[in-house]
């Protein structure tokens, strides 16, 4: 029976043939110990190593490192995409891939992932790229796509070995969008699909990833709703948007003639990502604007401007506490009518978006001729 040539690699590597011993009997070629010793320190189960014994009794001179022209035709790729690819959503697997592609850089371009050393992870775990101040290290999302890689190419013992902070809580309550400078972002978005994702992001608080996928058929105008299937739930939300997002929505159907099963936004969430962040550094907005800023910009003015809290968590299907969590998901105007003294009154948010829609439907109709 094929052992896999990676198993064979990581048992040489981790003092697989040093733990365990052959005791003779008789004629027969014996027996080996310590296999549990071996499965717990190396990794790989005793199944596989009464395979990778049987196959080969005396440990191999030499493993070569095996070397990829492509990433993607590697085998840590492939089994990277065997275990995880119908598992995660598509803004998760997105980052996953883009952080093994880097680590690849950052390796020299050559080595298959299937190979990758504790010292390669060392290497990567120190890697200024994934780095940032709030973590005092490595980032979570990069050090979870690493580990995700290691459990894929069969290094589960590794990860006890690298570990990451999590970012503070609360840090990312700042990040969101006033409205002044949505007004100066709007101009400088240059493209019609974008505009629309962007409107639709931060006027009924559904994530990226779901609004990718809206199609046509999912707008009703005469119930003026949009169901949205929200992967990381598992399941639609029926979103109520305001009325001028819903107008641009079917003119932007009719004019460009979408057919019910056709997406309205068609490219893919990267494209989505760096559009919006090359408006943001026109506009000069030091904020960075990537599409996950439309929730928390949703999220922040739908409280300031009156929404409830029960109406929130529902728009954006996320629960109560997270949102108090990590968003701006408190009741603002209370606050300050109860701490500094200010009027305990607010412009509802449908007449917020109203106003901001008309900066919408302007460069809409710049864009459509």
């Amino acid at each position: 029976m094929r052992v896999r040539e990676s198993k064979l690699v990581q048992f040489i590597r981790l003092g697989g043939y040093e733990i365990v011993r052959q005791i003779k009997q008789g004629s027969s070629k014996g027996h080996w110990r310590n296999l549990s010793e071996a499965s717990r320190k190396t990794g790989i189960s005793r199944p596989t190593i009464y395979k990778i014994l049987k196959n080969f009794p005396v440990k191999p001179c030499e493993v070569k490192t095996k070397y990829v022209d492509k990433l993607e035709e590697s085998e840590g790729m492939k089994q990277l995409v065997q275990m995880f690819e119908n598992t995660l959503t598509k803004n998760t697997w997105n980052v996953t891939v883009t952080t093994i592609k880097t680590a690849f850089k950052i390796l020299g371009y050559k080595k298959d992932p299937v190979v990758w050393t504790e010292q390669d992870y060392r290497i990567l775990w120190a890697a200024p790229k994934f780095h940032s101040d709030e973590c005092k290290g490595i980032e979570k999302r990069f050090a979870v796509s690493l580990r995700r890689l290691m459990r894929a190419t069969d290094k589960p013992n590794l990860l006890t070995k690298f570990r990451y902070n999590n970012p503070p809580d609360g840090k990312r309550k700042q990040w969101f969008l006033h409205t002044k400078e949505i007004e100066r972002l709007i101009p400088h978005i240059q493209e019609v699909d974008t505009l629309l994702f962007f409107f639709t992001g931060i006027a009924c608080g559904a994530r990226s990833s779901a609004i990718e996928e809206i199609r046509a058929k999912d707008l009703d105008t005469t119930d003026n709703i949009l169901q949205v299937y929200e992967e990381k739930v598992k399941h639609y939300v029926l979103k109520f948007p305001p009325t001028p997002l819903i107008d641009l929505l079917a003119q932007y159907i009719n004019n460009y003639r979408i057919a019910p099963e056709e997406r309205l936004f068609k490219k893919s969430y990267d494209s989505y990502r760096k559009r919006l962040k090359k408006a943001g550094k026109k506009a000069q907005l030091t904020k960075n604007i990537t599409t996950h800023i439309m929730k928390h910009t949703f999220v922040t003015q739908a409280n300031r401007h009156g929404v409830s809290a029960e109406t929130i968590v529902h728009q954006t299907g996320t629960e109560l506490r997270c949102l108090e969590k990590f968003y701006r998901a408190t009741n603002e105007s209370k606050l300050r009518n109860e701490m500094q003294g200010t009027t305990y009154k607010t412009k509802p948010f449908h007449e917020w978006i109203r106003k901001l829609g008309l900066c919408f439907k302007i460069k809409y109709n710049e864009l459509k001729k």
